[in-house]
């Protein structure tokens, strides 16, 4: 069992197990579904299992918010799981989301977080900080050559 004196950290997860380093994980996704949180908010709870190294099939857990402020992390799973922008889905649906997004591979970043619990005590956990596609993007060449970008020009991604 984790130290929870106040004032120190604790190294392992609410579970015991202990904690994921931070960094950039390959996974696949393993597991969605539409619940809600403690307060009533809809949410999609995403399970990802870790495809490689040291840390194979060790599960890194996520919910995003179905609220029009947080659809951007919605929007940024799904693109990084090779989603076509034009795709859409109804997060009611469970079959279609198992469809569209089970077994899906993308890197997710997981960072710190610290808060103090009720007790007073610091508590360190995982947070996902972003997800990106295993597929490299690839720059765009610009029109008229390889000219340095001017002031007003567009950058192309």
């Amino acid at each position: 069992m984790a130290d929870i004196t106040p004032g120190k950290t604790t190294p392992t997860s609410s579970g015991g197990r202990e904690l994921l380093p931070t960094g950039k994980y390959l996974v696949n996704i393993k597991h969605v579904e539409k619940t809600l949180s403690p307060n009533g908010k809809e949410r999609l709870s995403w399970q990802f299992s870790i495809k490689a190294g040291e840390y194979k099939n060790r599960v890194i857990f996520d919910d995003t918010y179905l609220t029009d402020a947080a659809l951007w992390k919605v929007q940024s799973l799904a693109a990084a799981a090779g989603l076509k922008p034009e795709q859409t889905f109804d997060p009611g649906n469970a079959a279609q989301l198992i469809d569209l997004f089970v077994g899906r591979e993308l890197f997710v970043s997981l960072g710190e977080d610290k808060y103090t619990n009720s007790e007073g005590a610091q508590v360190v956990t995982r947070k996902v900080t972003a997800y990106d596609s295993t597929t490299p993007s690839v720059p765009k060449p610009r029109e008229g050559g390889n000219k340095g970008a001017e002031a007003g020009d567009d950058i192309p991604f």
